[in-house]
């Protein structure tokens, strides 16, 4: 049948205007408190370092080329496909390099989002209404400018899974593990969903794409080992921050805990798939635990949460949702909010700042928290698309294209 895009639907329109609302009046508030406290620095300085992350990319890749460890360099810690963005751009300096890298992942995330939206065939009103969420949702801004691989990993996902050829939905999968290991955890839902052709394909195309880089193993798996051990949490969005916080600080009970509920949220979430093709909407069904491991996540990962609310407003777009998809958007929401930034523009005194510093990612961790048990407290979303209104399927409403052979 026609891939035709579905109606508009006021309550899509108004749960847009609540994340525009949200998200909008937040930037709206820094701006506000900004003129009224008299701040020497930019509103939005803090987010957007100017592709700070991108000169160890440069640099990594200028090392590589000149025969030495790009792992000797500090801060290169990604698989070694990373390195051949940069090491395409390497013959220039490092401020141009990164403003042609920054200037791609401006075009890269919004085309991508396009894109899948248009796969989950919604209306053309709800996916520029997605366009303007992305100059709003503040870990998209940091994606896009911080100079880290996330856009490109964005980009890679969505096709994906968006494409309808199995083969060429394999590469992206695969080139996106062989850029930033954690897209690994589809792996294990192809295997659920039995499609074993697509995870063996996946695989090839992953040690093919990586076999020019054999030599790199042993320093790059070191590297990545290293920085997952690394205890910097009070930057991070994963959920460890927030038992942490509950807890009083770090520890061995905490981590303990943390991966529990990593797991045990994600064993939930493959047990309650009855799904069977892959779909554009398995890739925002799963996405959560991307950025939910390991304990040190930096909140321009959370880009990748784009693709969840877009997946919630498609479903809107069917029927009416249900709790478990409100927590996914709550937990969208909180992702967004950066109440730090806030009080950095506020005269308060030492001690409230050091405070909001120590606290300052609990509510995107929450967050993200809610949109894990949202994700797996609910049915697949090929399995939820059965529960249409009648009068919705007698529309010609269908489920999201699944990926052919």
């Amino acid at each position: 049948m026609p891939n035709h895009p579905q109606p508009s639907c006021p309550r899509v329109t108004a749960l847009l205007r609540i994340v525009l609302l949200v998200l909008g009046g937040q930037g709206v508030i820094f701006y506000v408190l900004h003129i009224l406290f008299g701040s020497k620095d930019p509103v939005f300085a803090v987010f957007f370092d100017g592709g700070f992350d991108y000169a160890y990319f440069h640099h990594g890749a200028q090392a590589w080329l000149a025969g030495r460890d790009p792992y000797g360099v500090f801060g290169f810690v990604t698989p070694p496909l990373s390195l051949l963005i940069p090491s395409i751009l390497s013959h220039l300096s490092l401020d141009r390099a990164v403003l042609v890298f920054v200037c791609c992942n401006l075009v890269l995330v919004p085309v991508s989002l396009w894109w899948y939206a248009h796969a989950l065939r919604l209306p053309r009103r709800e996916r520029l209404l997605l366009l303007v969420v992305v100059t709003l949702f503040i870990p998209a801004q940091e994606c896009m400018r911080g100079g880290n691989m996330d856009g490109v990993m964005f980009a890679l996902l969505v096709a994906a899974f968006s494409v309808r050829h199995r083969l060429r939905g394999a590469i992206g999968l695969a080139a996106s593990m062989a850029l930033k290991l954690y897209s690994i955890i589809l792996l294990p839902v192809a295997l659920r969903r039995r499609q074993w052709g697509f995870a063996a394909l996946t695989v090839a195309v992953t040690l093919i794409l990586l076999l020019p880089f054999y030599r790199l193993w042993p320093s790059g798996l070191h590297a990545m080992i290293a920085r997952n051990a690394r205890d910097t949490r009070v930057f991070s969005i994963a959920p460890a921050t927030l038992i942490d916080s509950m807890l009083g600080g770090p520890g061995n009970v905490g981590k303990g805990l943390f991966l529990a509920f990593w797991a045990m949220t994600f064993a939930a979430a493959l047990y309650r798939d009855q799904g069977r093709e892959l779909s554009p909407r398995t890739l925002a069904r799963y996405i959560p635990w991307m950025f939910a491991l390991p304990a040190q996540v930096y909140s321009y990962e959370a880009v990748l949460a784009l693709v969840v609310l877009a997946s919630i407003v498609a479903t809107a777009c069917e029927r009416w949702l249900r709790w478990e998809e409100y927590c996914s958007f709550v937990g969208f929401l909180l992702l967004g909010i950066r109440v730090e930034q806030a009080t950095r523009l506020l005269p308060l005194p030492y001690e409230a700042y050091q405070f909001f510093w120590k606290y300052q990612e609990v509510l995107p961790s929450l967050g993200v928290v809610l949109i894990m048990l949202g994700a797996c407290l609910s049915p697949s979303a090929e399995a939820s698309a059965g529960g249409l209104r009648k009068d919705e399927t007698r529309e010609g409403i269908e489920p999201a294209t699944a990926v052919e052979p």
